[in-house]
């Protein structure tokens, strides 16, 4: 199965924010109130996987109150700044997506409060909901001697040698982010037969920062007219990072 990159569409046209940022975000406020979800996305334990690993919380999770901003366009995909993992989606888009093979997830009811550029409420918006869902780790699919990582950041910015950053286990992979605080890359990612290739939805923990999808769910996604979102094939992602020498994952599958 053939997978493309997925992620939200920050074009000015269809976003309706000018400066590229989200068209959502959380205020001060917001985190103060909900301190439970707050210590769940940014614990300072840095073996705490719970949140970046996409660990279903045993709590309920208060979305209400999201500011939006009044210019944003109310995309089936929507982008929100803070939060690092899964995707704030509509109704129709969650209607789509339960038809496809997901990873274990679930829904969370959102509600965004539309405001101006003083923060002042205008109206509110209802119905929309962020799929949080596992992520691969890696530990018992990805073979890591035969993949490939980038260490330029850890050998320039950290001034490590490259013989400390050699990864041939996931537990070599894992001890580099405990040791330094900062995940190695992937250049170059190489699944065993236990990944299961028949997801259509799926994103790794700290291997590459994106969410794939494959052909199947995109060529459906375009027949239902969602909108917000960015599908990126491989081969036009590899094109994009050479030309601003960016890493990217090439995925390959055994």
């Amino acid at each position: 199965m053939e997978y493309l990159e997925f992620t939200s569409d920050g074009d000015p046209k269809v976003s309706g924010i000018r400066n590229g940022t989200s068209q959502a975000w959380f205020d001060d406020d917001f985190w103060i109130t909900n301190k439970e979800l707050n210590d769940f996305m940014w614990n300072n334990d840095r073996h705490d996987l719970r949140y970046i690993s996409g660990v279903l919380p045993e709590f309920n999770m208060d979305l209400k109150g999201v500011f939006l901003a009044k210019s944003a366009k109310l995309t089936d995909l929507i982008q929100v700044g803070s939060l690092l993992t899964g995707m704030v989606i509509s109704p129709k888009f969650r209607s789509l997506l339960e038809k496809f093979h997901l990873p274990k997830h679930k829904y969370f009811e959102v509600s965004f409060d539309v405001v101006n550029s003083k923060k002042e409420k205008i109206k509110e918006v209802n119905d929309y909901w962020w799929l949080y869902f596992e992520r691969e780790t890696g530990e018992c699919t990805v073979d890591f001697a035969n993949s490939t990582f980038d260490t330029s950041f850890h050998t320039e910015y950290l001034h490590l040698d490259e013989a400390d950053l050699k990864v041939n286990s996931y537990e070599d992979y894992m001890k580099v982010f405990y040791e330094r605080g900062t995940a190695l890359r992937a250049s170059k990612v190489i699944f065993n037969t236990q990944f299961d290739c028949q997801l259509d939805l799926w994103g790794t923990r700290f291997l590459s920062v994106k969410d794939y999808v494959s052909d199947k769910l995109v060529k459906s996604i375009e027949e239902n007219n969602i909108t917000g979102y960015r599908a990126i094939p491989a081969e036009r992602a590899r094109e994009i990072a050479r030309r601003f020498k960016k890493v990217y994952s090439e995925l390959i599958f055994f």
